[in-house]
């Protein structure tokens, strides 16, 4: 356990770490962008089209979970988390529930579900 002047110390440390990190980035050194990149419209219509050509149920699953991700705009593992029983029909919008999301770990906030409607 560390004392109470070691912490203090390590967090005027770490927000000097972070304020010559962030005056780097503005100089262009380091990356200033963080995370993935999204999927391009062009991409997702290329893989879209081409696993529907492919033979096998392989590519079937993997162009219905492409079509879940890219329609409820959601990450990788909340489609593949999503259920039967996560899902219903409501006025003419599919409505898909999540049971978990990154941010409510603690699942502290209201399920409100995502609305997937057909092109009208």
């Amino acid at each position: 356990q560390m004392g109470p002047a070691m912490e203090k110390e390590l967090k005027q440390f770490f927000k000097g770490l972070k304020r010559q990190l962030a005056t780097a980035q503005a100089c262009g050194e380091g990356q200033v962008k963080v995370g993935k990149d999204p999927l391009s419209f062009e991409l997702y219509e290329f893989l879209s089209s081409h696993l529907l050509e492919l033979p096998g149920s392989d590519a079937i699953f993997a162009q219905v979970y492409l079509v879940i991700s890219w329609n409820l705009m959601c990450r990788s593992a909340n489609a593949f988390g999503v259920r039967h029983s996560h899902i219903e029909w409501g006025g003419e919008s599919l409505r898909v529930y999540f049971a978990h999301m990154k941010n409510d770990q603690g699942g502290d906030r209201p399920r409100d579900p995502r609305h997937v409607v057909g092109s009208i």
